[in-house]
């Protein structure tokens, strides 16, 4: 269970496989042990995205969240009444994911997250939000890579990282 209440199914012994410290706590004497649910610290994208490594060893449902994200903006009605969270703060679950695979011991896990930022960052649509990234994993010392990856896009494009928003899509000129 996330700590937003999201409830994501997982197969202990898959969860105990991959990591020691899901080991410990489910198959160690504590009460998780004697439990059907284990109360984890992330949001449930986190929470979703952990599960997904340990089974699959990739974050298909991660990547599926910052694509949704970064298109947010765009596609957002402003009649509904629950607004989505701003694509800033979605970016920023980047490093809490980077940080829940080294609390639970998943370095593969940790390589994923700093490529998938990586990748994430090198599209022109989505430099924007490597402000984002580098405050919040400032925030995480144990986050440097993440930093450093948010870092090296706000150098490589400085006018696009620092703009509060996506730049505007150039129009494509037509020829007559």
């Amino acid at each position: 269970v996330a700590k937003d209440g999201t409830r994501i199914p997982a197969a202990r012994f898959v969860l105990g496989a991959r990591s020691p410290v899901f080991r410990q706590v489910l198959f160690g004497s504590g009460k998780e042990a004697r439990s059907d649910m284990m109360l984890c610290g992330y949001s449930g994208t986190v929470v979703r995205a952990l599960v997904d490594f340990c089974s699959k060893d990739d974050l298909p449902s991660f990547r599926r969240h910052l694509e949704f994200s970064a298109e947010e903006d765009d596609h957002h009605n402003p009649n509904d009444e629950e607004l989505p969270p701003p694509p800033e703060y979605q970016v920023r679950q980047i490093v809490h994911l980077y940080d829940c695979a080294r609390y639970y011991q998943l370095q593969g896990m940790e390589v994923r997250v700093c490529e998938l930022a990586s990748e994430f960052l090198q599209q022109s649509s989505h430099k924007y939000l490597a402000c984002a990234l580098f405050d919040e994993a400032s925030t995480h010392p144990a986050a440097n890579r993440i930093k450093r990856i948010a870092l090296l896009a706000i150098r490589s494009d400085p006018e696009i990282s620092l703009l509060l928003q996506p730049p505007p899509q150039e129009e494509e000129e037509e020829d007559e």
